[in-house]
């Protein structure tokens, strides 16, 4: 699992402060750990942090909760969709010129321990599936576009699972699967 090293972003609300880390796991999934601090001077007037909250301090405290909450969920991805074992994400960003939205497609597989991992490469069966992936992605992008709020609340789970029953989900290691295919 991966961390970054500043958080990813901060909310401050007098002298309360959230801060939202990223965290990437092993299989490329990600979701974000918050941390909540009360900042105070000590007595030599320098700048501390406390993990401790006073009595008047649970307003500013719940409202620091409530744009952090509203922070994560507006950089969660619009939709995921699961086609097997691919899938396709369309995730917002804020850039220079306003908001955009940019679109993945990825593919996971099972490990030898039943472990769900993130595929490096694509096999010849998931062409047909992903040139699908792609139109419906345009076509959904092209939605946000005029309208941003189109696919809200965001429909994502971090931690989904794959369907069991997919046949198209093999087990096998990701070296097996970046053998090269037999020459006919």
């Amino acid at each position: 699992m991966k961390r970054t090293q500043k958080p990813t972003f901060e909310v401050k609300v007098g002298a309360i402060l959230g801060s939202a880390w990223k965290n990437e796991t092993a299989d490329g999934l990600y979701y974000y750990t918050i941390s909540l601090t009360r900042l105070h001077k000590d007595q030599q007037n320098r700048w501390q942090r406390s993990n401790s909250f006073r009595h008047n301090d649970l307003s500013a405290l719940g409202n620091v909760v409530t744009q952090l909450q509203a922070e994560c969920d507006h950089r969660a991805p619009r939709l995921q969709s699961h086609p097997g074992a691919l899938s396709a994400t369309i995730w917002p960003n804020d850039g220079p010129n306003g908001p955009y939205f940019t679109g993945t497609i990825t593919r996971f597989y099972k490990d030898e321990t039943g472990q769900r991992r993130l595929a490096k490469t694509f096999r010849p069966q998931d062409l047909p599936v992903i040139t699908d992936l792609v139109a419906d992605l345009k076509q959904k992008m092209t939605l946000l576009v005029s309208d941003p709020e189109a696919l809200w609340p965001p429909k994502y789970d971090p931690r989904g699972e794959l369907p069991e029953e997919d046949p198209d989900i093999d087990i096998f290691s990701e070296a097996e699967f970046e053998e090269p295919l037999p020459v006919a």
